[in-house]
């Protein structure tokens, strides 16, 4: 048996589809939902970050020295994220992977500097994940040259 609650009555539980409905009248904000699956007395529970309008993205990174700079677009509803960079060298061979945990509350205007300590590195690949359960990726990702 599938259920589904949710902070907001326009967010709905399609049964036969078995997935998540959003009405096109839903305002624009971060809302939660709680999907829950019970087969014999047994229940799994998935917590879902809904965002309708302005969406969690990497609005810009840039090498500075030897760190990055990124700058990211995280309403406070929508929680705590993670952050992974992955450094590749010259020839495209993965170098080294930085995570950070990113709110709203972390971030310094919208801006989080990750220090680099990776000479060989040259290039900077940035995700921005749901978190350390699921590893999704919340929007698209991001590229960084580190050399000149």
């Amino acid at each position: 048996t599938w259920t589904m609650t949710s902070d907001s009555d326009k967010i709905t539980w399609d049964e036969e589809n078995r997935s998540i409905t959003v009405d096109k009248s839903l305002s624009d904000g971060v809302y939660t939902a709680t999907v829950t699956a019970e087969y014999q007395g047994v229940y799994h529970e998935k917590n879902v970050v809904v965002t309708v309008g302005a969406p969690i993205k990497i609005r810009e990174a840039h090498h500075v020295a030897d760190s990055l700079s990124i700058k990211l677009a995280l309403p406070k509803e929508a929680g705590e994220k993670l952050l992974f960079i992955a450094l590749y060298d010259s020839s495209d061979r993965f170098v080294q992977s930085i995570f950070r945990k990113v709110s709203e509350d972390t971030l310094s205007d919208g801006t989080i500097t990750v220090a680099l300590d990776t000479p060989k590195a040259a290039t900077a690949k940035i995700l921005l994940l749901d978190g350390t359960v699921s590893l999704q990726p919340v929007c698209e990702s991001a590229s960084v040259a580190l050399t000149d």
